[in-house]
């Protein structure tokens, strides 16, 4: 058995994997374990979560997901994380000595001026913006003292680790470490001269293994299983979805979005989009792969916020509100700001085209349509060579369970979506890596996530170029 864990924004899941079912067997056997993760606001642009919460949600999730099996049959541990939500502790006790400071946090937007530097999207693929984590370490440091004995940092991968070995591990993983705007994606290293350039002391990073590696003995219940692979949780759903190749792309509906394509072991760079690493010497490609990736801050936030202030009563109605719609309203998905490929931090939300006959319907397909808008802004950056280059795009995460807004992105990109019925594709691809580094898993056998149907263009060529045109003066 391998266990897979997705430490995600909203919850924790861990999920309880045969090493690979019986060929032809759609589902291999599991277990799963779910808890929820609480998230705070406070202040505008402040998003954290309470370290302790993260803690307790974590081994929740992980002992409901064994409590019924045994033990002594697991042979490795996967885990995937958010990737760019940061925090501090105390290396000698494990206390937390910060909040963990999500990836959606903007607290230092109005440093980034004095951090500006050609370098910095040049070495980590990245651009300079509040959503990584450097801005923030850096303040951190500045508030906890910069001279404190027993200080360690890291991303929610390299906190977990450190408390399932109980301090024996202070590691990463290339998919993590770029997310710090530290990593030097062309060396493989910490790059001395950002970390000089955003004054932080190597000696409080953890050291960077392979996406599948040694990273130590997880002790649960006195139970010693080792952890055999670490991965950012978009990665993770990528090779979830059998993405080892190049070719492979995948829209994720998360808390946020995200589109990624991977590009083999060729890092390609393009204008407001993102240069991330895919898997560093995963399963038996012994070279790093690369992705190029768009980010949507706000998805499944949205309707959170339509829920709050009493527009949406629950997601089961998204899809009969847009079909009642009868009113176009333009709505621009701002509530973090912009990322790809505008990266405007300070952007707000934006509803234009109400009438007198708007309604909440209106809004909510609005909301639906704003998304699909945003992703297309990502697929409009994509050069037509790269585009003929994907050979499926695959849609995963809650929001691909909305009809309507799978519908309306495939009408806007003109191109075939996969929507894939399996929701644990992100723990799926971590323990995928865990088993075949531990050598029990073999991508021939191991069931990666099935796709429940297809989801092909239904708009007209000349409605789709109007309705675009409109959006481009929303973003305007």
């Amino acid at each position: 058995m391998i266990l897979g864990i997705d430490q995600g924004s909203s919850h924790t899941r861990a999920v309880l994997f045969s090493d690979h079912g019986q060929k032809g067997n759609p589902h291999p056997r599991k277990i799963t374990g779910l808890a929820p993760l609480s998230i705070s606001y406070p202040k505008p642009g402040y998003v954290e979560h309470d370290p302790k919460a993260l803690l307790k949600s974590t081994f929740t999730a992980i002992r409901r997901a064994l409590q019924k099996s045994d033990k002594k049959k697991i042979v490795a541990i996967g885990i995937a994380t958010q990737r760019s939500a940061l925090l501090l502790w105390d290396s000698k006790t494990g206390e937390p000595l910060s909040p963990v400071l999500s990836w959606q946090d903007r607290r230092t937007a109005d440093t980034l001026r004095q951090w500006g530097s050609p370098i910095i999207q040049e070495r980590t693929g990245l651009p300079l913006t509040p959503y990584y984590s450097a801005t923030k370490l850096s303040r951190l440091l500045d508030i906890v003292g910069r001279k404190r004995k027993h200080l360690a940092a890291g991303t929610v991968n390299t906190f977990l680790i450190w408390h399932l070995t109980q301090g024996k591990s202070h590691v990463t993983d290339p998919t993590h470490a770029q997310r710090m705007l530290l990593y030097n994606i062309h060396t493989g290293q910490w790059d001395p001269e950002l970390l000089r350039h955003f004054k932080i002391p190597e000696a409080v990073l953890p050291e960077v293994l392979p996406n599948q590696a040694d990273f130590g003995e997880a002790i649960i219940d006195g139970y010693r299983i080792p952890i055999t692979a670490s991965i950012g949780d978009q990665q993770s759903s990528l090779i979830g979805l059998g993405g080892l190749h190049s070719g492979a792309a995948n829209i994720n509906y998360g808390t946020g979005g995200f589109f990624l394509i991977h590009t083999g072991t060729q890092a390609i760079s393009l204008p407001g989009l993102l240069t991330s690493i895919a898997c560093a010497t995963c399963a038996d490609i012994n070279k790093t792969t690369y992705l190029i990736e768009g980010t949507v801050n706000t998805v499944g936030s949205l309707f959170t916020w339509l829920k709050q202030i009493g527009v949406l009563k629950s997601d089961a109605e998204i899809d009969a509100a847009c079909r009642r719609s009868k009113e176009s309203v333009f709505f621009l998905p701002a509530l973090a700001g912009l990322a790809a490929p505008h990266w405007k931090s300070d952007a707000r939300g934006v509803i234009s085209g109400l009438t007198g006959a708007t309604k909440r319907e209106d809004i909510i397909r609005g909301a639906v349509e704003g998304i699909g808008f945003r992703m297309n802004d990502i697929y409009q950056g994509v050069p037509q060579v790269l585009k003929q280059h994907i050979k499926k795009i695959i849609a995963t995460g809650g929001g691909a369970n909305m009809a309507s807004l799978i519908q309306f992105q495939a009408d806007l990109f003109g191109k075939t979506i996969a929507v894939a019925r399996d929701p644990e594709s992100t723990v799926r691809g971590a323990a995928f890596l865990a088993g075949a580094y531990a050598g029990v898993t073999d991508k021939t056998q191991f069931h990666f996530s099935p796709i429940q149907k297809e989801i092909t263009p239904q708009m007209k060529p000349n409605e789709r170029a109007r309705r675009i045109l409109q959006w481009k003066g929303t973003l305007d």
